[in-house]
């Protein structure tokens, strides 16, 4: 019974981790979207827009992780 409910600790908190990563990627995520929408110049968005494609896409992939690791617990 000790073993299960130190399992199910370890897994609470680890759940409560990977929560906190989403949350910060996310707001990472709508840091990136604010400077985008906020740029001036169009040039400048053609220019960066693969990059930041690249980021965005890099983001999703580490949430798209950590929601299945957060649904495989």
């Amino acid at each position: 019974m000790e073993e299960q409910k130190h399992i199910y600790k370890t897994i609470q908190s680890e759940n409560n981790r990977l929560k906190t990563s989403l949350r910060e990627k996310e707001e990472e995520i709508n840091q990136w979207k604010s400077k985008v929408d906020s740029a001036i110049d169009s040039t400048q968005i053609e220019e960066n827009q693969q990059m930041i494609k690249a980021k965005i896409e890099g983001f999703v992939e580490e949430i798209d992780e950590c929601i299945a690791l957060i649904k495989a617990m």
